[in-house]
């Protein structure tokens, strides 16, 4: 055999392993993961059956689990009792880096990182299907995944430092993490993404001023001081209509209208309704849509 052959040979043999290695690796990982959804299920309804441990220590024994695996899923099984707090930091990272994600391998990271969180016990299941949820969205650019990134956007640029509502309401930067939350916990309830954003921002204080604010689109033309409630709201409404197809545009626009709305509301007496009949009625609507 001439050596530049058996050197070929060598490679091709190098390169077969490394793949093989590669492969067991993430087999060890999809199944230590399997182990750990069932858990999850278990931990939410203890009729769903735990993992037996004898079959846990049969894949550690085989090598289809590592050693550091095993030790986590047992870990998993004896405080079951234990409550998972999510990572709130980590989520939101994960949706920044999913949005800004421009390769498929980006993607496959973000996946990876979030598995490692999820086998570690730092988030739950339903945040676990969530971001995988979003990362096929984002590899697919679904409607509803577009959506949630210009809404995201528009809420991210309001709510930075020196944004436009830290003029509005000093401080609000520092809510930023649970605004966005807000938001996020929304989407991952299957909240329609209009109605998530609305309530995102109505869980910002009482705005003081609309000073930054630009005049709405539509609606009547005449002063903001003198709009009422009435006007913002069919101001929504038709903006609604206009940008239909266009997210980010329907979302800046809006942002400023649930604004607008929550300073014209700051002035005017509360009632025991917290909610309007128009807002329930659009969220009934919104839900019909999304079924």
């Amino acid at each position: 055999m001439s050596d530049r052959l058996a050197k070929r040979l060598i490679t091709t043999t190098d390169k077969q392993a490394a793949r093989d290695e590669k492969n067991a690796k993430k087999a060890q990982v999809t199944l230590e993961l399997s182990f750990h959804k069932r858990i999850a299920d278990h931990r939410k309804d203890s009729e769903n059956i735990l993992p037996d441990e004898n079959q846990i220590l049969e894949a550690r024994v085989e090598g289809r689990i590592t050693e550091a695996g095993y030790k986590r899923v047992i870990d998993g099984i004896e405080n079951i009792d234990k409550p998972i707090i999510n990572d709130r930091g980590f989520v939101t990272e994960a949706y920044t880096d999913i949005f800004k994600a421009e390769t498929q391998l980006a993607l496959d990271n973000v996946l990876k990182e979030t598995q490692k969180k999820f086998i570690e016990g730092k988030i739950d299941t339903v945040t676990l299907q969530d971001i995988e949820n979003r990362i096929a969205g984002r590899k697919n650019n679904t409607d509803e995944y577009l959506q949630i990134k210009s809404f995201t956007e528009v809420l991210n640029a309001y709510l930075k430092a020196e944004g436009i509502l830290d003029g509005l309401l000093p401080g609000s930067a520092e809510k930023r993490a649970g605004v966005l939350d807000k938001f996020n916990s929304s989407i991952r309830d299957k909240t329609p993404v209009l109605e998530a954003f609305r309530d995102a921002f109505n869980s910002i204080d009482k705005v003081k001023n609309v000073d930054q604010l630009l005049k709405p689109r539509f609606g009547p033309d005449r002063d903001l001081n003198l709009w009422t409630l009435e006007d913002v709201e069919s101001s929504i409404n038709e903006t609604k209509t206009k940008y239909r197809g266009k997210a980010n545009m329907l979302a800046s626009e809006l942002a400023q209208l649930f604004l607008f709305k929550k300073y014209i509301k700051g002035k005017v007496p509360k009632t025991d309704q917290s909610r309007s009949d128009l807002e329930n009625a659009e969220d009934e609507a919104e839900r019909k849509k999304n079924r």
